[in-house]
């Protein structure tokens, strides 16, 4: 399944026993090829359709091992590190060079089928936010490129890139060069990356609190520099394994001192955990066990948040 917190297309892959190959099929918008789905009238898909235009754009033998969904666009990854991409190439989520053969009403480069992603190879994770992307490469670099309005790139120690709004060729964020990451995920306009060493760093818009740093930015600039939640005092023994962004809000999962869920951000459904009033949770919330529904031996074991609610999966 494709994993997207603000998307309205899926993408659903399937391993075929019988004929040794991956079959695709997508449904949702198609509005400006996310679904690469050929055709002149781009037409939604209101039921789940193959996409063959997926395997016929892949060398031969090569297989998908992930799929990313961002608002009007689609990455993939492939087993030997490369990834691919198709839709809207309006905010350079696609990546440069892309010489697009079609246009939309507003002549925005729209990519079909889907093509190779120049000059990223070796990776090994990929995420997209509504215009951004990011990856993880073998050697655990993060590679960004896409919007950059409110600095979800994470870019905001390079002075060239400060007031750079659209970042199309992926950039290695040298922030995370020593920083060994190992995860990562994208919001709507926002980023997630987890090092090694269990630590948590947020970047991107905080509209409401979802870069965890206590504040939230009224006036819309975004956080620019890599925000550590650790590098606050109540939380710096906590060590996270994974977690999830959703539209804008978070949810962490940690290994150390305990396995617990962790959430903030956007509240105004709920989506945090913390049921009260407050429709902003500036602070991490501890969600309890039995507020999730889950037993005191259960494990934690992963944590999907979309535009406004969270999905907590545990291991009995």
């Amino acid at each position: 399944l494709s994993k997207a917190a603000y998307a309205n297309h899926t993408f659903v892959a399937l391993q075929s026993n019988q004929i040794d190959r991956q079959l695709f099929f997508g449904f949702g918008a198609n509005d400006q090829y996310q679904l690469a789905c050929p055709g002149a009238e781009r037409k939604s898909q209101h039921s789940p359709v193959l996409i063959p235009a997926i395997n016929a754009a892949l060398p031969k033998h090569t297989k998908i091992i992930a799929i990313t969904a961002g608002f009007c666009h689609s990455l993939f990854l492939t087993a030997n590190g490369r990834v691919f991409c198709c839709g809207s190439n309006e905010r350079g989520q696609c990546g440069p060079d892309q010489h697009c053969d079609f246009k939309d009403e507003s002549d925005t480069d729209l990519v079909s089928p889907p093509r190779v992603i120049p000059d990223l190879c070796d990776i090994v994770k990929i995420a997209s936010g509504e215009f951004h992307n990011l990856c993880i490469d073998k050697d655990q670099q993060v590679w960004v490129f896409g919007d950059n309005q409110l600095q979800q790139l994470g870019l905001g120690q390079v002075e060239r890139y400060k007031s750079q709004n659209i970042v199309d060729n992926p950039v290695k964020n040298e922030f995370f060069t020593s920083r060994n990451i190992v995860f990562i995920d994208c919001g709507d306009d926002f980023s997630l990356c987890i090092g090694e060493n269990g630590k948590a760093y947020l970047f991107g818009a905080n509209g409401y609190g979802q870069i965890g740093n206590g504040e939230e930015d009224h006036e819309y600039v975004g956080v620019g520099i890599p925000f550590c939640v650790q590098s606050i005092k109540e939380y710096e023994e906590i060590r996270f394994e994974s977690g999830s962004c959703g539209c804008d809000h978070v949810g962490l999962i940690s290994c150390f001192p305990q396995n617990n869920l962790y959430s903030f951000g956007n509240n105004n459904y709920h989506q945090t955990g913390k049921n009260d009033s407050n429709e902003i949770q500036l602070k991490l919330y501890m969600n309890s066990r039995a507020h999730i529904g889950a037993n005191e031996r259960d494990r934690i074991v992963r944590v999907i948040c979309d535009d406004s609610l969270t999905v907590v999966i545990c291991e009995t």
